[in-house]
């Protein structure tokens, strides 16, 4: 997975680890302002299955659509900060998983270089 591919795809160990509060808040701020799926995904400019995905956690949004949400649903203070960090906290395991991966291609990619070159590594 690229670091910086979107929107990013939950990797089941992330879904298992936590619930889908993220998703969760949007639909709660959505219906709230009295908009169903389809509207906030046209004045987003994304699809209403996209929408949907966000809700039920199968996937999230960059994070700079998360501050457009945040003024498309007018929230403001507490509920705009505790909206904002859910999604921050939804990345996070998607974000280390993607480091991670991206590390170990490096280092496949280091070591292959060093061998080439007659320096054998130890394993760790």
């Amino acid at each position: 997975m690229k670091s910086d591919e979107y929107p990013p795809k939950r990797t089941e160990a992330a879904m298992k680890h936590g619930t889908n509060s993220w998703g969760q808040l949007l639909a709660v701020h959505r219906t709230r302002c009295g908009m169903n799926q389809d509207k906030l995904a046209k004045i987003m400019g994304i699809t209403q299955s996209l929408v949907s995905c966000y809700e039920r956690g199968k996937t999230l949004p960059p994070l700079d659509q998360v501050s457009d949400m945040c003024v498309t649903l007018d929230l403001t203070g507490t509920e705009r900060q505790r909206f904002v960090e859910e999604a921050y906290l939804a990345h996070t395991p998607d974000r280390v998983l993607a480091i991670v991966m991206d590390l170990r291609v490096q280092v496949r990619r280091l070591r292959k270089l060093l061998t080439d070159r007659g320096i054998d590594l130890p394993d760790i």
